[in-house]
């Protein structure tokens, strides 16, 4: 019995195959949520056609929010925000509208807005004397 070669695919091609958009793809690598795929000398990834994306808790609130930072003009996400963003998505509370600003280096404007919308994986809730509370996504 001989083992059949599995197709690589780039990530617009795997994009097809799978039905979903290629900026999706490229977030699923920089997540690290496709294990299989590796990187060429060139930096171009390469995804067997088999692969299945292995889903890290909190990495769809952290992809929403890196979009929706990037509409905002802040070219990169926080180290302090990439790491500990699961951690918060895991939470089961709310927590306090400034300390998201922090986490996310924008202003607490940005963070209520976002949440006012429903954009980037969050959402607004009040707390007592009129607080602000922020759920992220995963919750």
């Amino acid at each position: 019995m001989t083992d059949t070669p599995v197709e690589m695919l780039d990530r617009d091609a795997y994009a097809k195959h799978v039905g979903v958009s290629a900026r999706r793809v490229a977030d699923y690598l920089r997540l690290g949520e496709l294990p299989t795929a590796t990187k060429d000398p060139a930096g171009k990834w390469w995804i067997p056609a088999d692969a299945v994306r292995v889903p890290r808790p909190g990495a769809a609130a952290m992809v929403a929010v890196r979009n929706r930072m990037a509409d905002a003009g802040v070219v990169a996400v926080p180290e302090a925000a990439e790491a500990a963003l699961p951690a918060f998505a895991a939470r089961r509370r709310p927590f306090p509208i400034a300390e998201a600003a922090a986490l996310f280096g924008v202003p607490v404007e940005t963070v209520r807005r976002w949440a006012a919308h429903g954009d980037g994986g969050l959402s607004l809730s009040s707390g007592p004397h009129g607080a602000h509370y922020v759920w992220i996504e995963g919750r």
